[in-house]
């Protein structure tokens, strides 16, 4: 330390005396209950601390919770108060007793450590070591105590062969990272507050700073400062403590274990001399204890983990196996040797490549693994826990395997309630290898990607992460900014550059394929009794409750300066912890754990083993039955579920994940589709078999639990990613959209198997909105709650269930709830859209309150609109500042609602504002381009047209398509011969360009299909269904060179709706059937017998309405 020689002089002339420090504030809750009466009272006493307590989340409102709390503590609200109101005398006096830290920092203080020279390093990253001179005494007695343990343990004849002092050396950096990660932020305050009131002498910074420091050696400001903060003192004191044992028993362990190392790992050769050791290599766990990478001067590195080994033992023999069982490109395994308390395994060093054919193998080998740790259940792969050793990916961190379900609320996997997403997550994603991004909260920035398939250098931390700005100066401070993550060892390199998984995906998913495959055919030997499985049962695995960046976060906040001054300031930190207990209830039995640990500076830890169900805390208290089923139960039972078309699911995550984190580096783009010239219409036939086409993808896209069915699909996230995510129950992109289609196709083909798929879907998204409303943020048609009401009413026509009828009536309220707060206004996802949902179950059920809450989001949209000199407009949030016209988030439709609300209603000032908003979309029209301009601000669809400054679109969402339904839906009930010179001109727009682009409903051709639908049917024009029917059948027998091609950039394959395969696959549908399947994007009600009876109840005929 740079402060060494200066402050020794006053080491050696004064010693500390330090019996005034005050301990009793060191003290944490649970351990002030010692010695408290039975009889105390919590009358009369300052509650101020308590209250404050109770008034953090999760307890606000919740004294149940906080009861629950106390209760681990063995304390009840009584007992607390008192404890929170005693003075530090008070309590001084009721535990009299010394604890041991303080005992030993009066030690430290009060000897001459003078000969004791502490080693020359700084800790890297945090705060100058200068400022840790506080507390030197207590490095030098930890430093020259463990020098001597070390001296008295080390057998006589091999005193000689190792360093001591340069093996104390390397050990003192992790200790001194530690010690400057619990005293920095406290220090580096104390420093500006002597800076801003002057006490500093220097005439520069770096000279007040070095003052600072002097004075870190005055015993009075040394007694003051610990006496200040207890809670940092007894952190010192016994982080050092847990240092000297955990280093003490990696080396008593390797003298211990020598002989076994030198047959195991060199051949029964000599090791040498340990030349380097290095600790923390990794979370600290049980005291302090990390992974170690010692080096040996015979150029062997050995890893010692201070837990068992087996299960990298019993991993190693499984790849052999499956070696040994034909994998075509073999494994690498390492050596390991176990001794049950621990362990040591060989070292795995990063290597390049050798040439393109290695990377393939590498490759290969990646996926090969990727399906191994899917069917053992891993997770937590991130890019730490993978070395790209040449051609071999290797795993150096197998404690995740065999991972029990902790499901909702710890209910097993695969029951009724389970939810959708819980059951997706249990994919290949679910190992940590893929590709994933994390993110803020709000999804702002870039994300970051810390999967084991990606590079993580130059990434940024998706949140601010504290940084030190001016060391070594009296400006020095903490401040929180991004910072970029270093480099890795996971990705495998070629002449210096490091190569991506996403140029290899072929390989990834061959591998991948090949050892699922190799599962299927050896399954029996696999699962056998004396299988390789077997060799795991009793092994020690990781059980992850939280992210492991979870709780670092937790310990690195914890040491606020604020919490440094009383322990009880600490534990209402860590208290934080119960948050999630609300909604993971299987958390509540662990927090006690979670919190002992933090409070000691160690990383909560988990374990069980995989024929058990108990779990196992660090310090080793076993919750039994904790499970329901055991890990290994689960992996033997996917092995067992294993199929080819889980195979194909599983390919097709892969592949979009691995799509997914390429998506940012490739420009945006749009599939065009290929017309096959053709005068005859489609047949009914070949409209179903392209409906059933796509039903069939959808199936095989599937994942099925518990009676339910969801699908990944793709959602925009940050600036320029998209990720995989679960589907949401709305329409657009939704299960509302999949199970539409696939109940229309169900009765149209009278086909039970899609019918029940249908139903399956629609349980996935019962579930989400009922115990996930608050996920819901829109009231609209397309991405809210009116969506979900539409499809109710369908459903309970096709399906003659008038339950559904009763749910739809019983989600209204949400609109209701969220009507103020609306500010889209449009049909996607604002008032306009609730409007045609809502009258449309008026038709069904007509109660007052539903037109009551229609006029109000009519009312909602009149106080809303601007008045833009050219008629009356809505600027929508997401939009920028201009008014849109169009559809989908324009003036289009929400004339369109206004108009249907203004006939339903009787009330004209509805339609008043209509007509003022038509006024406004037809200034825009643009008569050279027979279309409207699309006025969205912000990156422009690669599909649209520019001409004089202006972008045209021809699809539903944007352009001629969406505008000429919305003038048709108008034309039906009021008809205008501008409204059809509007329509023709959309006709002839939409005939001329608009069956270019993908086959999607929002802005691909079989959307725009739907406008010739409805133009013949509403216009009486034969000719232009037939022309529908000619067109569909130039797109069925294109798609057989392009393929389905989605409405999403990069034609990313989704089962949704409204860009996607649901969507394509019922507008095949409708165009077979016009008469029989309704216009979602005219938002027709069903073509079925039903209708109202005078309560309410549907009965008799109902023919298709466009609201």
């Amino acid at each position: 330390m740079d402060s060494q020689n200066t402050s020794e002089q006053q080491d050696v002339q004064t010693l500390l005396s330090i019996s005034d420090i005050d301990f009793s504030w060191a003290l944490a809750l649970a351990e002030r209950k010692h010695g408290l009466s039975d009889n105390i009272s919590s009358s009369n006493i300052n509650t101020e601390l308590a209250d404050y307590w109770l008034s953090r989340q999760p307890f606000q409102e919740n004294t149940s919770l906080f009861l629950q709390r106390l209760k681990t503590d063995n304390l009840d609200l009584e007992s607390f108060k008192f404890i929170t109101a005693e003075s530090s005398h008070d309590l001084g006096k009721r535990i009299p007793q010394q604890p041991q830290w303080l005992n030993d920092l009066k030690a430290a203080f009060n000897k001459d450590h003078s000969s004791v020279k502490l080693p020359s390093v700084n800790p890297p990253g945090m705060v100058s070591g200068d400022l840790l001179t506080l507390i030197k005494p207590l490095m030098q007695q930890g430093v020259e105590e463990l020098r001597s343990a070390l001296n008295r343990l080390m057998p006589q004849e091999d005193k000689q062969g190792i360093d001591l002092v340069s093996c104390c050396d390397q050990l003192f950096e992790e200790l001194l990272s530690r010690l400057a990660m619990i005293c920095g932020r406290t220090l580096v305050m104390e420093l500006q507050i002597a800076r801003v009131e002057q006490k500093l002498q220097g005439d520069s910074s770096q000279e007040r700073f070095n003052d600072f420091v002097a004075r870190l050696t005055d015993n009075n400001v040394r007694s003051a400062l610990l006496q200040d903060y207890p809670v940092m003192a007894r952190l010192v004191v016994e982080t050092i403590q847990r240092w000297q044992e955990s280093a003490l028993e990696l080396f008593k362990r390797l003298f211990a274990d020598w002989p076994a190392l030198q047959q195991t790992f060199n051949q029964g050769k000599e090791l040498g001399q340990v030349c380097k050791v290095k600790t923390a290599e990794g979370d600290s766990h049980r005291g302090g204890r990390t992974v170690a990478i010692l080096e040996f001067s015979c150029g062997m590195k050995l890893v010692y983990k201070p837990r068992s080994v087996a299960v990298e033992a019993a991993f190693g023999q499984l790849l052999a196996w499956l070696n040994d069982k034909g994998f075509s490109t073999p494994f690498k395994s390492l050596l390991s040797y176990e001794a049950k308390t621990h362990g040591w395994v060989e070292f795995a060093q990063q290597q390049s490549c050798q040439d393109k054919s290695a990377l393939k193998r590498f490759y290969r080998r990646q996926g090969g693994l990727l399906a191994l740790l899917y069917a053992l259940e891993a997770n937590d792969f991130h890019y730490e826990n993978l070395i790209a050793c040449g051609e071999h990916p290797v795993l150096v961190d197998l404690e995740t395997l065999f991972h029990p379900w902790l499901g909702q609320e710890n209910s097993g996997g695969g029951d009724a309630n389970e939810p959708p997403a819980a059951a997706l997550k249990r994919t290949v994603l679910a190992t940590g290898l893929l590709p994933r991004r994390i993110w803020t909260q709000r999804g702002e920035g870039e994300g970051v990607d810390l999967s084991g398939f990606s590079e993580v250098q130059d990434q940024q931390t998706p949140m601010p992460v504290l940084d030190i700005e001016h060391a070594g100066t009296d400006q020095m401070q903490f401040t929180r900014k991004v910072v970029s993550f270093p480099g890795a060892n996971n990705m495998p390199t070629l002449k210096g550059a490091t190569i991506k998984a996403q140029d290899f995906s072929d390989d990834i998913v061959a591998g991948f394929a090949e050892l699922f495959s190799l599962l299927l055919s050896c399954r029996d030997k696999l699962l056998a009794p004396s299988g390789p499985l077997s060799a795991f049962n009793t092994a020690e695995v990781r059980v992850i409750f939280r992210e492991t960046r979870v709780y670092a976060s937790f310990l690195m906040e914890s040491l606020h300066p604020d919490f440094m001054g009383n322990a009880l300031e600490r534990d209402i930190f860590f208290d934080q912890l119960w948050v999630a207990s609300g909604h993971r209830k299987y958390l509540t039995p662990l927090i006690k754990s979670e919190h002992e640990s933090l409070r000691r500076m160690d990383i909560p830890l988990f374990t069980t083993r995989p024929d058990s169900k108990d779990v196992v805390t660090d310090s080793g208290e076993i919750f039994k039955d904790f499970f329901p089923t055991s890990g290994m139960s689960r992996v033997r039972q996917k092995i067992k579920s294993l199929t080819h078309t889980e195979l194909t699911r599983q390919c097709w995550v892969i592949q979009s994940s691995l799509l997914s984190a390429d998506l940012s580096n490739r420009p945006a783009c749009h599939s065009h589709i290929d017309l096959a010239e053709h005068e005859q219409p489609a047949t009914i036939e070949e409209l179903l078999d392209g409906a059933r086409d796509l039903a069939g993808r959808i199936s095989e896209l599937a994942f099925r639990s518990g009676g339910g069915a969801s699908w990944f699909t793709w959602k925009a996230v940050g600036n320029s990613h998209w990720d995989l995510e679960p589907m949401t129950p709305t329409l657009y992109d939704g299960l509302a959209g999949v199970t539409l289609f696939l109940a229309y196709l169900g009765q149209v083909d009278d086909n039970n198997a899609y019918q029940e798929l249908a139903r399956e879907a629609l349980h996935s998204a019962q579930y989400l909105w009922r115990n996930h409303p608050d996920d819901i943020q829109d009231i609209g048609m397309f991405s809210g709650w009116s969506g979900i009401i539409y499809l109710l009413c369908h459903l309970g026509c096709i399906w003659q269930d008038e339950s559904l009828f009763d749910e739809a009536e019983s989600l209204v309220v949400h609109i209701s709830k969220q009507l103020a707060q609306d500010k889209n206004q449009d049909i996607v996802a604002g008032a306009a859209g609730a409007i045609i949902a809502l009258l449309g179950l008026y038709r069904f059920r007509a109660k007052p309150s539903i037109l009551a809450l229609a006029e109000a989001c009519g009312r909602h949209l009149q106080q809303r609109a601007q008045d833009t000199g050219t008629g009356t407009a809505w600027v929508l949030e997401a939009a920028g500042t201009e008014p849109l016209a169009g559809m989908s988030h324009g003036v289009a439709g929400i004339a369109w609602a206004m108009f249907a609300l203004s006939q339903v209603s009787k009330d004209n000032s509805f339609a008043d504002t209509a007509k003022q908003a038509l006024l406004y979309e037809r200034n825009l029209y643009c008569e050279r381009m027979s279309n409207w301009p699309d006025l969205r601000q912000g990156k422009r669809p690669e599909t649209s047209v520019q001409d004089e400054g202006y972008y045209y679109m021809t699809g539903w969402c944007h352009g001629a398509p969406g505008i000429g339904l919305a003038r048709l839906a108008m034309f039906s009930y009021r008809e205008d011969e501008q409204l059809r010179d509007e329509i023709q001109a959309a006709l002839k727009t939409t005939l001329a360009s608009g069956f270019e682009d993908n086959h999607s409903l929002c802005h691909g051709s079989l959307g725009n299909l739907d406008l010739l639908l409805q133009g013949g049917k509403i216009l009486n024009r034969h000719e232009l269904t037939e022309q529908a029917k000619k067109m569909a059948k130039q797109l069925l027998s294109g798609k057989q060179s392009s393929g389905w091609v989605s409405g999403y950039m990069h034609n990313l394959e989704t089962p949704g709706f409204m860009v996607g395969l649901a969507g394509m696959g019922y507008q095949l549908l409708r165009v077979a059937y016009p008469d029989r399947v309704p216009s979602i994007l005219a938002l027709e009600l069903p073509a079925t017998d039903i209708a109202l009876t005078e309560s309410g109840s549907p009965k008799g005929k109902v023919c298709m309405q466009p609201y």
